[in-house]
C-alpha cells in the first residue's frame, strides 16, 4: 500500500506539471481539464500523508492517560449490523498493517492506533472538499463535486471500521483491567 501510495504521489505531480506544460504550450481544452484531474489527485494523496502524520505528532504518548471506554449505542449496532461489517472491513486495504496486528501490538496500542486512524480519517473526508473552493473559479463544480464526495465516501469507510473496532478492543481492555483487580 505505501508503493501506491507514493506511486500515485509522484505520478500525479508529474502529470500535473506535464501537462501544465502543455496547456501553457498548446491552450488545449483538454490539456487543462487533465491539469486540474492530475493536481487534485496530487492533493488528495499528499492531504493524506499530511494529515496521517500530523495525528501521530500531535497524539503522540496518549494512550493510557486517556483511555476512556468506548460504547457502540444500539442504533450503531444495528447500523453495523445492517451494513454487514464483519464480513468486508477484512477486504478493506490498509497503509501500515503492522499497526493494527493483534499479534505485534499491545492492545493499548492498537487502541491508540485505531483512535488515530478514526481521527485521521475524519479530518481527510471533511479536506476532502477543499477543492470545491476552485470549482467557480476553474468553471467545473459538478467533477469537483462528484470526487470530494467520492473521497469523502471512502474515508468514511475506515471511520466505520476504527469506530466498530474501537468498541470491541475497548471491551477487551475493560474486562482485562476488572480481571486484574480481583
Amino acid at each position: 500500500m505505501k508503493k501506491i501510495v507514493a506511486t500515485g504521489t509522484v505520478f500525479s505531480l508529474t502529470g500535473g506539471i506535464v501537462f501544465l506544460f502543455l496547456w501553457n504550450h498548446f491552450r488545449l481544452g483538454a490539456f487543462f481539464s487533465l491539469v486540474i484531474t492530475f493536481f487534485t489527485t496530487f492533493y488528495h494523496f499528499i492531504m493524506r500523508i499530511t494529515v496521517a502524520y500530523l495525528v501521530v505528532i500531535f497524539r503522540k504518548n496518549k494512550t493510557d492517560k486517556n483511555f476512556v471506554p468506548v460504547k457502540l449505542s444500539r442504533p450503531e449496532m444495528i447500523f453495523y449490523d445492517k451494513i454487514r461489517i464483519k464480513k468486508w472491513k477484512k477486504l478493506v486495504p490498509t497503509y501500515n498493517p503492522s499497526l493494527f496486528s493483534v499479534k505485534n501490538t499491545s492492545l493499548q496500542e492498537l487502541m491508540h492506533n485505531m483512535i488515530d486512524a478514526r481521527i485521521g480519517h475524519e479530518i481527510i473526508a471533511v479536506l476532502s472538499f477543499v477543492p470545491l473552493l476552485f470549482s467557480k473559479p476553474l468553471d467545473g463544480t459538478l467533477p469537483f463535486l462528484i470526487t470530494s464526495v467520492l473521497a469523502a465516501v471512502f474515508d468514511m469507510q475506515f471511520v466505520l471500521i476504527q469506530r466498530y473496532n474501537t468498541a470491541r478492543i475497548s471491551t477487551i481492555i475493560t474486562k482485562t483491567k476488572k480481571a486484574k483487580f480481583f
